[in-house]
């Protein structure tokens, strides 16, 4: 678990990122085939952030109380296609930096690709309130694709037209960041986030029937947007 380690980033129950900036971008391979393969590569762009309620604990007595309470991290798709066209969001997160409010955050295994249960013990003083929050990421995403053959990297793009083909989505990680207060957190605030990384590119697009079969057949299977004109 880890406590949030910003001063200034737990005055209000939510922060918005103006703009909602890319971020990072992330290349995952989905199958590879002789001499091609296909990869996504997912786009995040970062939606703010907001703190969670886990529990809270009103001691109105006269000696220290202590506040027991478990959290759980995982990744969650809050809209859009949710199974097999977001699959792989998961796997593209794990162990990615971004940098949101100033710091940078490296997302784990079991913020991402698993969930795990963590417990909390915290002291609550004589005639205090204490608040225990969790930390929630929220990303845009959009997922757009490389087939790699004919010895070019090319853009998937629709039919009869260059337009990509993509999957978009939203998603929501649900960290061990959390923080402990004396007051119940409310409104909304602002914050900054920043490019981490390297930028990804491909060797123009290629109209989507133009394409291996094996990659449109993966990309019809999926579910994935394919433009056409």
């Amino acid at each position: 678990m880890e406590k949030d380690p910003l001063k200034d980033g737990y005055e209000h129950a939510e922060y918005n990122v103006s703009g909602t900036p890319l971020v990072h971008q992330e290349e995952s391979r989905l199958y590879t085939k002789s001499d091609e393969y296909l990869s996504a590569v997912t786009d995040m762009m970062c939606d703010g952030y907001y703190w969670a309620m886990v529990q809270s604990l009103n001691n109105d007595t006269s000696v220290e109380d202590e506040l027991d309470a478990t959290f759980t991290t995982e990744l969650k798709i809050t809209k859009g296609k949710e199974e097999e066209a977001n699959w792989s969001l998961g796997a593209a997160f794990e162990g990615i930096t971004v940098g949101i409010g100033g710091s940078k955050k490296t997302f784990s295994s079991s913020e991402t690709t698993d969930s795990e249960e963590y417990s909390i013990k915290l002291p609550v003083p004589p005639r205090t309130t204490v608040y225990l929050y969790q930390k929630v990421y929220r990303f845009k995403t959009h997922q757009w694709f490389i087939n790699y053959a004919w010895d070019t990297r090319n853009l998937v793009g629709g039919r009869g037209n260059y337009h990509e083909t993509y999957v978009d989505g939203f998603v929501e990680i649900h960290s061990k960041d959390y923080a402990s207060t004396e007051k119940e957190l409310t409104g909304v605030g602002n914050t900054t986030a920043n490019f981490t990384g390297d930028e990804i590119h491909s060797q123009g697009p290629r109209k989507f029937e133009n394409c291996t079969e094996k990659c449109k057949n993966y990309l019809k299977d999926l579910g994935a947007h394919i433009p056409s004109s």
